[in-house]
């Protein structure tokens, strides 16, 4: 077999074709390189939510404030009277975004409902925020739709009704 004839270059190809293929089938995943971690340290502001919450403390809820985020100071606190903002130390690591064991939020929140999951608690913040009577209208509006979107029990949204009215 000569080095440039066709026989030996189709061999030689067929043979990389199946090399290739070999190695993209055992490579199913993202390669987790240990070792080299990233992580962003910033300040969450938390505050209970009720009835009672003003206004800018429900809006704020949740936002992550730091170098690496989008907000990057926080703001002064208490917004108010009324206030019971508080600020967090949130650090996210990449061991934990890219891993198959992410990190697991807490399963219950507490709130003036009670123990709260995750979707039952959004849907509860909504809902105020929807009926807040400090809220303008295109406030309200916005949050209706995003309340209306969540799907959740027909009890929990009576719950909400009567804790709201």
């Amino acid at each position: 077999m000569q080095v440039l004839s066709l026989e030996f270059l189709a061999f030689l190809i067929v043979a990389i074709l199946i090399v290739t293929f070999m190695a993209r089938r055992k490579r199913k995943g993202p390669v987790i390189v240990y070792g080299k971690q990233i992580s962003f340290t910033g300040q969450k502001l938390v505050t209970p939510i009720s009835v009672e919450t003003p206004l800018v403390c429900l809006l704020d809820e949740g936002k992550i404030y730091g170098e690496d985020f989008k907000e990057k100071t926080p703001p002064d606190l208490p917004h108010n009277e009324h206030c019971q903002c508080r600020l967090e130390i949130s650090i996210n690591r990449s061991r934990d975004w890219f891993s198959e064991k992410k990190k697991v939020m807490e399963d219950c929140i507490n709130s003036d409902l009670g123990e709260l999951s995750r979707t039952e608690y959004r849907y509860y913040k909504y809902a105020l925020l929807a009926h807040h009577k400090e809220a303008d209208e295109q406030t309200r509006k916005e949050y209706k739709e995003l309340q209306e979107n969540i799907s959740i029990s027909d009890e929990f949204k009576e719950r909400v009704k009567l804790q709201i009215s």
